[in-house]
C-alpha cells in the first residue's frame, strides 16, 4: 500500500509499505477493488479529489509489499523526472559528526578492466600516515570506512578526490538517483572484496562503461606515482 501525493513546488512524496490509508482513501480503493474483482491496483485520481494539508492522516505505517519490518518507506521525488531526492535537503537536519575513513588504498589499473591492489595504509591509531613509495604506473584510490550522522548510520553523501594543483580527480554526490542507473550505482562498491574479504571498499574512479550522473567532473585520466594527492 503506497501514496505518492503531488506538491505545487514541483516534488512528489511517496509514503510506502502502509498497513492502511485514511479513511476517504480507504473507500476509494476499497470500491475500485471491488469493482475489478481484484486487490492489485494502480490508480491516479482527479487532482483535486483528494487534497492534503499538513497535519492530515494520510496512512498508517506497516509492512505490506516486500517488506522485512514494518517501517515507513518515505521518499521526495521530482515530480517530472520521477528520480528520488535526497530528504535531508529538505529538512533541518544537524550532522556535526566527521566522517571516518578507516583505511585508504592504491589501486593500479592493469589493463582495461582489471584492477590490482599495490598499498594500503590504515588511518586511524597508525604512526605512519603516507601511502608507500609506489612504482610508476597509473593509480586509483579506495577508501573503506563510515559516515555517520549524529542519530544514525549513514554512508557518504559526497566525495572529492584532487590533486595539489587542485585538478579535480573524482567527484561523487548523491543529490538525485535514477532508477535506471542503479547497477552503476552499485559499482561504487568493490564487489570483489565485499565478496572474499566482507570488507566494503568504496571506489575513487569511474569503471569503464559506467554512465551514472551522479558520479561528475571524472576526469579519465589516473592519478600517476609522480603526482602529489
Amino acid at each position: 500500500r503506497v501514496v505518492y501525493i503531488n506538491h505545487p513546488e514541483g516534488y512528489t512524496s511517496v509514503y510506502a509499505h502502509l498497513s492502511s490509508f485514511n479513511a476517504p482513501l480507504d473507500a476509494f480503493v476499497d470500491s475500485i477493488q471491488k469493482a475489478n474483482e481484484s486487490y492489485d491496483m494502480e490508480e491516479f485520481p482527479d487532482a483535486k479529489r483528494f487534497k492534503i494539508k499538513k497535519g492530515d492522516c494520510i496512512g498508517l505505517s506497516g509492512n505490506s509489499g516486500s517488506s522485512a519490518s514494518p517501517h515507513l518507506h518515505f521518499e521526495i521525488r521530482d515530480l517530472k523526472s520521477e528520480e528520488p531526492l535526497n530528504p535531508l535537503a529538505f529538512l533541518n537536519y544537524e550532522d556535526s559528526i566527521q566522517p571516518t575513513i578507516k583505511s585508504i588504498r592504491a589501486v593500479r589499473l592493469i589493463n582495461q578492466n582489471e584492477y590490482v591492489v599495490m598499498d594500503t595504509l590504515k588511518t586511524t591509531n597508525s604512526k605512519d600516515n603516507s601511502l608507500h613509495q609506489l612504482s610508476a604506473g597509473n593509480y586509483f584510490f579506495e577508501i573503506n570506512g563510515t559516515d555517520n550522522h549524529n542519530d544514525s548510520y549513514g554512508n557518504y553523501y559526497s566525495m572529492l578526490v584532487t590533486s595539489f594543483s587542485d585538478d579535480t580527480l573524482f567527484y561523487m554526490k548523491y543529490d538525485r538517483f535514477n532508477f535506471d542507473e542503479t547497477r552503476f550505482v552499485n559499482s561504487a562498491i568493490n564487489y570483489e572484496s565485499l565478496v572474499n574479504s566482507k570488507s566494503e571498499w568504496i571506489r575513487l574512479y569511474k569503471l569503464p562503461g559506467n554512465k551514472t550522473t551522479l558520479f561528475k567532473n571524472c576526469i579519465s585520466k589516473p592519478l600517476r606515482s609522480e603526482e602529489h594527492t
